[in-house]
């Protein structure tokens, strides 16, 4: 198995992970903050109302192997040219992806 093979595998295997612990197997989304709508708010309106009025919100969410930092990555590894600096980019992408996992089980 070929070292793209196997970052293939762990990728698949931290997004089934992430998928399944947080039941998230919804498109990438962006993120969407509105203002509430003033017809529904009156003027006694405290922060909650402001909250519940407003659209609901997404956050920007993109699939562990759409990141750029692990796409740059894939590439310098195949052109060989993997930099430290890239690798600890990868590597705390993955920490920060494994830690979220953990803390949902």
């Amino acid at each position: 198995m070929s070292v793209t093979d196997e970052l293939d595998a762990l990728i698949d295997e931290l997004d089934a992970a992430v998928g399944d612990e947080a039941g998230a197997d919804a498109p990438d989304t962006a993120t969407v903050v509105g203002e509430p709508d003033s017809a529904t708010l009156s003027n006694d309106a405290d922060a909650l109302d402001l909250i519940l009025g407003a659209p609901s919100r997404r956050t920007n969410v993109k699939r562990l192997r759409d990141s750029d930092v692990v796409r740059q990555f894939r590439e310098d590894l195949l052109n060989g040219a993997v930099r430290i600096d890239r690798l600890n980019q990868v590597l705390s992408i993955v920490a920060l992806v494994i830690k979220q996992v953990l803390k949902l089980r």
